[in-house]
């Protein structure tokens, strides 16, 4: 199951925290609050009072650009894991002279939510002014950039490790591999910082960059038009997760819609330029041959993106093609996408549904429409029935999410009975 926002960054309810903004109703920059209700959105409910029974107790959803965890004898800048040096984007055009989208590095903690920024115009003329920590926001993630863990709730680097992106994964929820002294982990961005650029790289333009997605027109969008978030708004971010599959419902204006999200059935506005175009691609049928060895994440992303399958099936598929054995898999891109994608990733597959039953050695469970099986790959699991064997290993099959059979061969000591 996913982590909420929230649970990335560690943060529980009844947790204290200190607001960094002055744009809220029960709280001014620099009061306390204490998170009451985390429903899994980027604005949960926070109360003013540390004792929610308390007769003055006052709630309100604040976004958690707002507020840091209060950490006694730390600064703010210190409790929400910033740096002096550390680069940031200006995410509102508020009372200040700057605008909005203007880089800007902090320079100077003087203890206060409202440290001292310095930029840099084009014709090298610098200018400080104090800024909220609540108006910022960070670099947009690319391989390069520097990246700096916040929390870790899920395994990978410590909390403070620095470190650079090497990869990003938005299959699902936007992933980040980071690399720190030749060691690689994934992480979601959402438990990160990224905090500068990559070597000899550009400062970021205000100028939108082009998708490398298919997208469609404002007025090409139809009520019920499916879409996958691909990307966060510069301001006023929406809070769909990156990989959720959203539904047009109506227009907003000229760069923006209103959509459902499939999560958690919530209605929010969105630039159409960051959501990818789910077309009405027909599934088809593919059998995978091989995979290219060493380039297992590479690969698992290619079929999850192909497949549309989860990452326990798609770690199902790549293992057994790897160990040798053909595996027919469901396909919802276009026969053109498909070619580029698994080419890419170094997956050789031929069309259609390839079988070969004389490989498979018939046994007791195979013709048993009640023995089955939990099959557990990195704590998840699926249901599976043993079909056979190939090689002394045993095949396994099961159902995915449209009902198509799929097979893999299997390592027994993943296989659980359903009797055990």
């Amino acid at each position: 199951m996913a982590q909420s926002p929230c649970q990335l960054l560690g943060y529980t309810e009844g947790m204290e925290f200190v607001v960094c903004h002055d744009r809220n109703d029960i709280a001014s920059a620099g009061d306390h609050v204490w998170l009451h209700d985390d429903d899994s959105s980027r604005e949960p409910e926070f109360r003013n009072k540390e004792n929610e029974d308390d007769e003055n107790v006052a709630v309100e959803y604040i976004s958690l650009r707002d507020v840091v965890p209060y950490i006694s004898g730390k600064s703010p800048v210190q409790s929400g894991g910033y740096k002096e040096g550390d680069k940031f984007i200006l995410n509102e055009d508020d009372d200040h002279h700057w605008e909005e989208g203007t880089e800007v590095t902090l320079i100077y903690d003087d203890g206060s939510t409202c440290p001292k920024f310095e930029k840099t115009d084009k014709d090298g003329t610098k200018d400080t002014t104090w800024l909220y920590l609540g108006e910022l926001r960070q670099l947009e993630p690319k391989v390069g950039r520097k990246v700096r863990v916040l929390a870790n709730t899920s395994g990978g680097h410590e909390a403070g490790t620095e470190g650079i992106i090497t990869e990003i994964d938005s299959h699902d929820e936007l992933q980040l591999m980071i690399k720190t002294h030749d060691t690689f982990f994934w992480h979601a961005i959402g438990s990160c910082l990224v905090y500068d650029y990559a070597a000899q790289e550009q400062p970021e333009s205000n100028e939108k960059e082009k998708a490398t997605y298919p997208t469609k027109l404002p007025h090409e969008w139809k009520e019920g038009d499916k879409g996958i978030v691909r990307g966060q708004q510069k301001h006023d971010e929406h809070h769909f997760k990156m990989g959720e599959e959203i539904i047009f419902v109506r227009p907003r204006d000229s760069e923006r819609g209103i959509f459902m999200g499939t999560q958690y059935k919530s209605t929010q506005n969105i630039e159409y330029s960051l959501i990818e175009v789910v077309g009405d691609v027909v599934s088809y049928k593919v059998t995978l041959l091989s995979v290219t060895q060493g380039n297992a994440v590479a690969c698992i992303k290619a079929i999850r993106t192909a497949s549309g399958l989860g990452l326990a099936e798609s770690k199902g598929i790549y293992d057994a093609v790897s160990l040798g054995a053909r595996v027919p898999m469901s396909v919802v891109i276009s026969s053109e996408t498909l070619n580029q994608l698994f080419k890419e990733a170094g997956i050789d597959y031929t069309p259609g549904e390839e079988i070969q039953p004389e490989e498979l050695t018939a046994t007791s469970d195979a013709t048993s429409s009640e023995k089955t099986y939990k099959y557990f790959i990195d704590g998840d699991s699926i249901e599976v029935a043993l079909v056979g064997y190939f090689d002394g290993e045993p095949i396994c099959a099961y159902k995915d999410r449209w009902g198509d059979i799929q097979t893999f061969v299997a390592k027994a000591s993943l296989l659980v009975s359903d009797d055990d």
